[in-house]
């Protein structure tokens, strides 16, 4: 009985651990994705830019 009792506690405390493993996982994510936005931003002006540029010629 107390096994049984040991192992649903287990369980549950395994789900916490998966929940705190994707959280942080998506703050890492989101981290990423702030610092990285202004690079790929610039990055697909200038290919407009150029695009345009020879466009004009």
């Amino acid at each position: 009985m107390i096994k049984m009792r040991q192992l649903k506690c287990e369980k549950g405390q395994g789900l916490v651990e998966y929940a705190l493993i994707l959280g942080l996982i998506f703050l890492a994510v989101v981290v990423a994705m702030t610092l990285v936005s202004g690079k790929i931003d610039n990055m697909y002006t200038d290919v407009i830019a150029s695009n345009i540029n020879n466009a004009i010629k």
